[in-house]
This record gives C-alpha cells, structure tokens and sequence, in this order.
C-alpha cells in the first residue's frame, strides 16, 4: 500500500481517496478506521477514586461474572460498561479474542498459531492470552493478516 500526503493551504477541507483493485478486508478495516469517531479515554474505577484511562494505557479488558475489568501495565480498573458496550465505543482498538477478553490491538507483538492447542495472544506487557477459535478468524481479519490459502 502506498499513501501520498498532500499539504497545502489552499484546500479549505480534507478529502480522503483511496484507490485499489479490489474492495477487501483491508481496504474495509481502513474504511472503518477512517470513518471512526473513536474517544481515546475510558473511565475507570478503583476503591472509591474515579480515574481517565487514556486508551494507550489499557491493555486488555475483560469479563468476570457481572463485572469489568480495565487491565493497564501496572494496574486494574473496574469499568460501569459492559464489555460489548466498550466493544462499540472504541470499534477500531479494541479487538475481541474471546467470550470475556477484549485487547488493544497496539499492544499485540505476536499471534502464536498452535496446531492443536488453544491460539494465543502476546501483549507488549508479556501477558498471553488465549484466543478462541471462534475468534481467531476475526482477530486476524481485524488485524490485516489473513492470506490467500489461510484456513484460519
């Protein structure tokens, strides 16, 4: 993919076009990200404090029993969303990987692919994942790397 910036004074708005041979998932993740009205802070909750969370901050977020966590490198918040509510609000960042666990897809360094075990997740915290093979397809069309012949 090649992307020309073009700077000038003279345009009074900002036009976007993109050209390709094909429309796929990727020009389809780009078109989502292009069109996002993204926040970029969460709220989260910790004793009785209440705390901003800038999204580069949090890791992962995830569901247990009726409550939400917020994971952050040295941290953890409770969140008064729901995990699909959080799904929805930041559609471009946070990626599902299974039933309760929502990731920051920045924080990804690797997908390790097992043969006959559970796939999993590498976040730049060194915490590991699992990602269910209901989602791995997902994960991956959301992240770009899905490749003609790829079974998933």
């Amino acid at each position: 993919m090649k992307i020309h910036l073009h700077i000038d004074e003279a345009y009074e708005t900002t036009d976007v076009h993109i050209y390709a041979p094909a429309y796929n998932a990727q020009i389809e993740q780009l078109m989502q990200r292009l069109q996002a009205n993204t926040p970029d802070t969460m709220i989260g909750y910790k004793d009785t404090d209440v705390y901003v969370l800038k999204m580069e901050e949090v890791f992962s977020v995830t569901s247990e029993q009726t409550k939400v966590y917020i994971h952050t490198e040295e941290d953890e918040f409770e969140s008064r969303q729901r995990l699909y509510e959080l799904e929805n609000l930041f559609p471009t960042k946070l990626v599902r990987i299974n039933k309760s666990t929502l990731i920051h897809s920045d924080k990804i360094i690797a997908i390790q692919s097992r043969l006959l075990n559970t796939p999993q997740v590498v976040l730049s915290n060194e915490v590991t994942l699992p990602i269910s093979r209901k989602y791995f397809p997902l994960v991956k069309a959301q992240l770009g790397i899905i490749h003609g012949g790829d079974k998933g």
